[in-house]
């Protein structure tokens, strides 16, 4: 790796437990994701008399490049550093790489960054106040300019989501446990089963045998069943990165049945819009909506790390809500061509399934908070 400064070669540099790495030439420092906060923490315990910096409230939050200065790359991944206020209004202007989440000090700022982070406890609060509000005006109008492309992305089909910034509290047994079943099932399909049809046609949902009386059980089984590789991935990667935090938020149990009543919601759908349909309907993009659903109701600040063909490393990061959005209005938009003539995606399953998942999760919302403010 290269100084993004002047060009030396870094070397490694041991410090309290962390290793960084250091250009020989300027002094300025490298830092991983997370390798800053704990190099300062390590730094001001090492100099308990270091000075405060004395805060102001009236600095600058935009950050520009010195004039002259030349631009910048990432010393790992190469790609252009931004610069950046750090705490949005300290006046320490350093560059940063969202996609690995590093940090460039220059060697002269090191100090100051700890004087800073000392800080005077009673303004704490207040500048924390200022740089949440700072830092979520920045985040909108990233969003603003990115969601036009992110929308035309996920009505192509070209963005895929591969991960989210909400944290778990729990594990997602659940979430987990339907994975494995559905990649399960696929396994037999491949290798026990000769007439993949005959399955589908007797454990797919079929409208026109659940109107005659029969073949309900289909509105379950047809979950767990797919037609190839490229449907159960995309299904299960949408399970992955979204299925875990609204487990997370419903717990396990809650879940299991959100999960199958969303589903079932799904094939009553797909039933409404081809009641006389006898090609059954399989595939867990029904249940999965409705996960989309609750977590647009749940979690409408996260972010997404999306990607595309246009740029498949690093992903880019958008509000989720922007995503969830498209994707929904996708789906509403396939509904009409669904019903004059055969796309072979069941886009009205996908529809009700999204608005059950929102109609359970604001439910819920309702009842947690009435039941907090009982408490109270």
């Amino acid at each position: 790796m290269n100084c993004p400064s002047c060009g030396e070669a870094l070397r490694q540099l041991a410090y309290r437990g962390l290793v960084l790495d250091q250009c020989p030439g300027c002094r300025g420092v490298w830092y991983d994701a997370d390798e800053l906060g704990a190099f300062l923490e390590r730094y001001l315990a090492d100099h308990p008399n270091l000075p405060p910096m004395r805060l102001s409230l009236h600095q600058q939050a935009g950050a520009r490049a010195p004039d002259g200065e030349k631009e910048r790359a990432c010393p790992r991944c190469e790609f252009p550093l931004e610069k950046y206020n750090y705490g949005y209004d300290s006046g320490i202007i350093l560059d940063r790489r969202h996609a690995c989440e590093g940090v460039w000090v220059d060697g002269h700022e090191v100090q100051r960054l700890a004087q800073y982070v000392k800080g005077h406890p009673k303004l704490d609060r207040l500048a924390a106040a200022v740089a949440a509000h700072t830092r979520e005006t920045e985040d909108f109008r990233q969003d603003i300019t990115a969601a036009p492309a992110a929308a035309l992305y996920a009505w192509l089909g070209l963005a895929i989501p591969v991960a989210d910034d909400t944290p778990k509290k729990t594990i997602p047994f659940v979430t987990y446990t339907f994975l494995f079943t559905n990649v399960l099932v696929m396994v037999w399909l491949y290798h026990a089963v000769d007439d993949w049809y005959e399955i589908f046609y007797n454990y797919g949902m079929a409208p026109a045998n659940v109107v005659a009386g029969h073949g309900r059980v289909g509105m379950i089984t047809s979950m767990f069943l797919h037609g190839g590789l490229g449907h159960l991935v995309g299904n299960m990667l949408f399970l992955w990165v979204f299925g875990d935090n609204v487990e997370d938020r419903l717990g396990h149990l809650l879940f299991l049945f959100f999960y199958l009543a969303t589903g079932i919601v799904a094939s009553l759908f797909f039933l409404l819009f081809h009641p006389s349909g006898t090609m059954p309907a399989i595939g867990a993009s029904g249940a999965i909506s409705g996960v989309l659903g609750a977590y647009l109701v749940f979690f409408p600040r996260a972010r997404l790390s999306l990607l595309t063909i246009f740029t498949p490393y690093p992903p880019v990061t958008i509000a989720a809500v922007w995503y969830v959005l498209a994707w929904f209005v996708f789906q509403l938009a396939y509904v009409f061509v669904e019903l004059h003539g055969s796309v072979g995606v069941a886009f009205s399953a996908h529809l009700g399934g999204f608005i059950a998942g929102v109609v359970f999760a604001m439910l819920h919302k309702s009842i947690i908070l009435e039941k907090a403010v009982e408490q109270d």
